[in-house]
């Protein structure tokens, strides 16, 4: 990214995240929600409701495929650049042979067998930035996000089939299977396409009411803000899911175990969002350069979101392995109307108050959303709070000591930011968070293990 963002403008940036929003939307509809119910599904002739999965699930390939094909020049047309098409043919050939994965990840994943997709996902994503850096270099231009997708997908489509021992047969189609699969995604695919809306529809309107110089600005202080998010919650959101749906029937050892993701989530993702929000300037600078300089505030605003977003990550996998998932639909029918009206009228005095208007919406959705958690598994109000409120005191208080130190660039003060905050946590440990670190410590060599193989 840091060499990709000094050879591309903000305007291709904001290209690709305009056709990329076209995908995302319509994304939802190819697998709709299919391989949850797979992970949820524990019933009789497994095998059977496994190949029916995966024939409903290419049925809505061909028809989302075809619809995207279709609209991919209007789209072009309505956002005024030609590039914008092959763009999405582009990303289109990626978006088919990611949504046919999805069924054999999913078998992986409700056997907690993640080695074999992060080794696809590490191996073939690594050759697939490295691609974007080479064809940047050679004057491949905007293309250069796009092309390694097309190509890396279909090759990462293959190796989870083959670690996934997935065959599906073409004699059994199990059509009678699909209503019950229909009837348990209906709510999943409300949700999914709702937040869709929500999360692309601030592109929608920042690209028309702002231009694609705006959009990129707000693209990469968006991504870079949700990239601890983006790597690693799909660790937590993936696991937690398989984790509740065992015990889906015992809400207190449920609530056990949500209790103690919330906590673990806290501890690893607060410090790094802390020291995000403190030295944004100074890495916007190092890394983007002084074009991008523009993009340092709104980082600082989105990255306080972001923080939130972790902590309410495993809600969703929550209600699905519950079987409730119509309460991620009603919530996100509500919140996305809101959101999204309240980011237009924003728009209008500029792209610092629309930040704020995003960061502010969506820390009260976390909230929300960790609310209706709580509810819903019978938490104790105190035993929630104490398992984040010191650990976001204590970066709190080490922020504000580093912005209180001095006026001079802060980049030189990151080792000082972490002796402040290691003290301050250290004080801590003993009291609240030995768990947590003893939980820490025995991630690390499987970590490690996963990252040699």
């Amino acid at each position: 990214m840091a060499y990709l963002a000094r050879v591309l403008s903000p305007v291709d940036f904001g290209l690709v995240a305009i056709s990329n929003t076209l995908i995302n939307f319509v994304h939802v509809f190819g697998s709709i929600g299919i391989g949850d119910y797979l992970i949820y599904y524990r019933g009789e002739n497994e095998k059977e409701v496994q190949n029916a999965a995966f024939w409903l699930n290419c049925l809505m390939v061909v028809m989302v495929t075809g619809f995207i094909l279709a609209i991919a020049p209007y789209w072009a047309t309505r956002y005024g650049d030609p590039r914008i098409n092959t763009l999405i043919w582009l990303m289109t050939l990626g978006f088919v042979f990611n949504t046919l994965s999805g069924i054999p990840q999913s078998l992986l994943r409700k056997k907690l067998e993640y080695k074999s997709i992060v080794f696809a996902a590490g191996i073939l994503g690594t050759i697939s930035q490295i691609s974007q850096v080479a064809l940047a270099y050679v004057g491949a231009g905007v293309y250069a996000l796009a092309i390694p997708t097309a190509v890396i997908t279909p090759i990462s489509c293959g190796l989870i089939f083959h670690y996934s021992k997935f065959k599906p047969s073409i004699s059994q189609l199990g059509v009678k299977h699909w209503s019950s699969i229909i009837r348990y995604t209906k709510h999943l695919v409300g949700a999914q396409f709702i937040t869709k809306i929500a999360n692309e529809g601030d592109n929608l309107i920042l690209g028309s009411t702002l231009g694609m110089q705006a959009l990129g600005l707000y693209d990469i202080a968006f991504k870079f803000a949700n990239i601890f998010n983006q790597h690693l919650l799909p660790i937590i959101t993936n696991i937690s899911m398989p984790v509740f749906s065992l015990n889906q029937h015992d809400l207190e050892r449920t609530g056990q175990h949500y209790l103690k993701m919330i906590s673990v989530i806290a501890f690893a993702f607060f410090p790094l969002y802390g020291i995000m929000i403190v030295f944004s300037e100074d890495i916007i600078r190092l890394l983007y350069g002084e074009k991008w300089q523009a993009a340092a505030l709104p980082l600082q605003i989105l990255a306080s979101f972001a923080l939130f977003r972790s902590l309410s990550s495993p809600t969703s996998g929550l209600f699905n392995a519950l079987g409730k998932p119509q309460l991620g639909f009603y919530y996100t029918i509500i919140f996305t109307p809101l959101f999204l009206t309240a980011i237009y009228f924003a728009s209008f005095y500029g792209l610092i108050v629309t930040c704020v208007i995003v960061a502010a919406c969506r820390i009260i959705g976390s909230v929300i959303q960790l609310s209706m958690a709580r509810y819903r598994l019978k938490i104790n109000p105190q035993a929630y709070l104490q398992s984040f409120i010191p650990v976001l005191l204590a970066v709190f208080m080490s922020s504000m000591a580093i912005f209180s130190i001095t006026p001079h660039p802060k980049l030189f003060l990151i080792p000082l930011f972490s002796i402040i905050f290691l003290i301050i946590m250290r004080i801590l440990f003993n009291v609240l968070f030995n768990e947590q670190l003893v939980t820490l410590k025995k991630m690390i060599p499987i970590v490690r293990i996963n990252r040699n193989r």
